[in-house]
């Protein structure tokens, strides 16, 4: 980790930091990065982050931005418009031109974990992803609540994911189990800074309410620590935003998702 790094501004955009590997392309054009996985057409896989538009430049930059999706094949992506954004209006602008909030998590929250957060439950084992066959339930389990048709388009590149993603060193999944079955996942990925941070989490919602989250946290502060940098960032949604203060995670601001469909 750098010394001179503020894990509280390094959070509002934490995607930004995110490492590009093989077909995973990450563009940082000065202005905005921006965030393309072609595995799957959900629009979580597609991301702009950190605007810092000029005023005069921004309908040209949001048009700009919707034409480099769209020249990649995606057909909707997401805007993270953190509170440091520039211009001050860009969510109405957004809006304006097509994009929407989010309507199933239009806000998250920054946070910032800096001291051990309590264990998870004796009965909940939690083990590192490690064989194509975890890889596949983990999507399953991210994808639950997915259209059918999102997740059908996910599986068929899942292959070729694994293939691709197995050896990164920056990225690492923990699955939870509950008698012998995987409930919940969740990553920790080291950013191009060196701190870590709570990638994508899901827990199959007949499973929720029995700590597998506190779990999957726990394990992956436990990685933190091992890797020397006791510290864990996150953007936290609005069902999962309470249990992390409840497990000591402080806020730091807000971050506006939008969904933008504009590249149909």
């Amino acid at each position: 980790m750098q010394p001179e790094l503020d894990p509280r501004a390094v959070v509002e955009d934490a995607q930004a930091y995110l490492v590009g590997r093989g077909s995973v392309v990450i563009a940082d054009l000065g202005d905005i990065v921006l965030r393309h996985v072609p595995f799957s057409p959900h629009y979580w896989y597609g991301a702009a982050t950190r605007p810092r538009f000029r005023d005069e430049d921004v309908d040209k930059r949001i048009a700009a931005v919707r034409g480099w999706f769209r020249d990649r094949g995606r057909v909707e992506f997401m805007w993270m418009v953190g509170e440091s954004a520039t211009p001050r209006d860009l969510v109405d602008r957004l809006i304006a031109t097509g994009a929407r909030l989010d309507d199933e998590d239009p806000t998250a929250e920054g946070m910032v974990l800096e001291h051990e957060p309590p264990p998870g439950p004796p009965e909940i084992e939690v083990r590192l992803l490690t064989t194509f066959e975890e890889f596949r339930e983990s999507g399953r389990i991210t994808m639950a609540e997915a259209p059918p048709e999102a997740w059908a388009a996910t599986e068929a590149n899942l292959p070729a994911a694994w293939t691709e993603m197995r050896d990164y060193d920056d990225i690492y999944t923990f699955l939870a189990y509950i008698d012998g079955r995987p409930v919940a996942n969740g990553q920790i990925v080291w950013l191009t800074n060196g701190l870590p941070y709570l990638g994508g989490a899901s827990t199959l919602s007949e499973y929720r309410g029995r700590g597998a989250f506190r779990a999957l946290v726990r394990a992956r502060w436990d990685e933190a620590v091992a890797h020397g940098v006791p510290i864990l960032l996150v953007q936290a949604g609005q069902m999962s935003g309470p249990i992390f203060r409840r497990l000591g995670f402080e806020s730091t601001g807000k971050i506006t998702i939008l969904r933008d469909r504009s590249t149909r």
